[in-house]
């Protein structure tokens, strides 16, 4: 997972913080396993393992140094919380992190994830508001803020944002092919397909641009030119889900 933090105590510091702590050898000890457990495990038990973290509070301040603080431990247990899909506790635990640091965008993000998953739109944006205020060169940041106004029913202020995003990184077709699919759906074939031209020039094996621009090319009634990019999808991804758009077509225009 992108988000988990190696367990990666330095020798030294573990072997200085050991010397200065052997009067608690057996509550040391679990309290390392519970460290080890906060950041490699999952599910309840890596819940049990950090909520023990942010119980015993400053107790260990040495190891707590080297895991990353109390804040490392409520953002690994609100990771946890959301696997679950607990989305309440893992929200309580974002607010936590966010109140001990809230310079990190990072809680922000994930937080105003979990909001979206919940369909609470207006609570999403606001955190992603918050992620571009404090990182305002963030090209993702705005991809994601873009996504969820488009599911807001926003698709003026989501081309906005995925124009600023790819204004920040122009070389990303990922970035690009999300302009491109917004206007897909909105029936903007025109600009759909100019995307997707630019998808496909970036990235020849992008396997989005093709099956978005043979649709865009089907629905301006262009059938050879579809049925090319159908046949494209098929020979780059023949198996997964975006194939089946590819049959599809395929079997509308070149049965």
């Amino acid at each position: 997972m992108g988000w988990r933090r190696p367990f990666g105590l330095a020798i030294a510091g573990l072997a200085l913080a050991l010397f200065a702590l052997t009067a608690h050898a057996d509550d040391l000890g679990d309290y390392i396993q519970a460290a080890t457990d906060c950041q490699l495990t999952n599910g309840q038990r890596q819940i049990d393992a950090c909520s023990a973290i942010i119980d015993a509070g400053d107790k260990y301040k040495e190891i707590l140094a080297q895991f990353g603080g109390i804040t490392a431990a409520y953002k690994m247990r609100g990771h946890a919380y959301k696997e679950m899909g607990d989305y309440d506790q893992a929200i309580q635990d974002f607010d936590s992190a966010i109140a001990l640091n809230p310079k990190e965008p990072y809680f922000n993000s994930v937080r105003g994830e979990i909001y979206l998953l919940k369909g609470d739109f207006d609570r999403a944006i606001m955190d992603y508001d918050r992620v571009i205020a404090l990182k305002p060169e963030d090209a993702f940041a705005y991809l994601t803020r873009g996504q969820v106004h488009e599911k807001h029913g926003n698709t003026e202020k989501a081309v906005a944002d995925f124009d600023r995003a790819i204004d920040l990184d122009p070389k990303d077709p990922f970035v690009l092919s999300f302009r491109g699919d917004i206007y897909l759906r909105n029936g903007d074939y025109e600009r759909a397909i100019r995307d997707f031209d630019r998808v496909i020039a970036l990235d020849p094996k992008f396997v989005r641009g093709y099956s978005g621009r043979g649709f865009a090319y089907e629905q301006r009634g262009n059938t050879d030119k579809a049925i090319a990019d159908y046949r494209k999808v098929l020979e780059l991804q023949p198996i997964e889900d975006i194939a089946k758009i590819a049959n599809e077509g395929l079997a509308r225009l070149a049965p």
